[in-house]
């Protein structure tokens, strides 16, 4: 697991499903807004809010080609959000990071329903 700080408190999360890192989940979030260890509902768009970054959950598969896309930007309707989905964190990437996705249904850009499913808990290298 690997983590970029965009600055002002929005980051980057890459989670490696495999070794050549072509497969792996990206989570993009704001610490203030989503970090604070309460569930939040992934199958709605976030309020408009200003200089915070807005969730975003992708999945890229092992020929790294992305299959799930979804953004919680209220002004980004043609990216779709999760049919079904919480996603709860807290901590942070810089020390001790608890993450659980659950139940994130959605449709892939293969039109086929996928369930995502994350959890993890430790540290973070700083990526490169």
């Amino acid at each position: 697991a690997e983590y970029e700080d965009n600055t002002c408190d929005n980051y980057d999360l890459y989670f490696y499903l495999s070794a050549d890192r072509k497969e792996n989940v990206l989570i993009q979030l704001n610490k203030d807004l989503h970090m604070n260890g309460k569930p939040f509902n992934l199958t709605k768009k976030e309020e408009k809010h200003k200089g915070k970054w807005y969730w975003a959950v992708q999945y890229y598969k092992p020929d790294d080609t992305r299959l799930i896309n979804t953004f919680g930007d209220p002004d980004a309707p043609g990216i779709p959000v999760f049919t079904t989905g919480t996603l709860t964190m807290s901590g942070l990437p810089t020390a001790i990071i608890n993450i659980k996705l659950e139940n994130g249904r959605v449709k892939g850009s293969d039109d086929k329903e996928h369930t995502l499913t994350l959890s993890y808990k430790g540290t973070m290298k700083k990526k490169k």
